[in-house]
């Protein structure tokens, strides 16, 4: 992205992840979920799933609306409800890495997981406990923060695109 121009600013707890990023992108060692930055930007992205957080969710996604400029792009990523209702586990790669969901149990409305993840001979896991969102659920979530979807950016529709919602452009 700054290859392109873009101003980036990259948020993460972990100062150790932050030594991945290079200039001219800002590291900024933070909760996103609490962040105030005092600035606003054209986009911003909420990956890695952070609005399926059970606790914490609703707070990452009022973060990102709170940092949006005015006619600004919230690009979000949820975990694909029909896949955690179906209870579908697998493996996928995803350039070097290999990620395969061992264990998925869905719980009515959350579910846990076990996700392995392979690269250059190491191999790691991560368990997972997170909130189902469905298309209703994300739009109500959105809309708290006073946002809405725009649009979906994928077939699974994983990725949503959303904006400021017209009536919090009044207020």
């Amino acid at each position: 992205m700054t290859a392109a121009g873009h101003r980036v600013v990259a948020v993460d707890e972990s100062p150790e992840m932050l030594t991945h990023v290079h200039a001219p992108a800002e590291p900024v060692v933070a909760d996103a979920a609490c962040l105030d930055l005092g600035r606003s930007f054209g986009a911003v992205v909420l990956a890695s799933y952070l609005v399926n957080d059970r606790a914490r969710g609703a707070r990452f996604l009022a973060t990102a609306a709170r940092h949006l400029a005015p006619g600004g792009t919230v690009l979000v990523q949820r975990y694909d409800p029909t896949w955690v209702e179906a209870g579908e586990t697998g493996e996928a790669t995803v350039g070097d890495v290999t990620i395969a969901v061992t264990r998925l149990v869905p719980h009515g409305g959350w579910f846990e997981a076990t996700v392995a993840y392979a690269l250059g001979g190491r191999r790691w896991e991560q368990v997972v406990e997170a909130a189902v969102l469905d298309d209703d659920a994300l739009g109500a979530m959105a809309s708290a923060s006073g946002l809405a979807i725009r649009s979906w950016l994928d077939p699974h529709r994983t990725w949503a695109e959303l904006a400021k919602s017209p009536s919090a452009r009044d207020s």
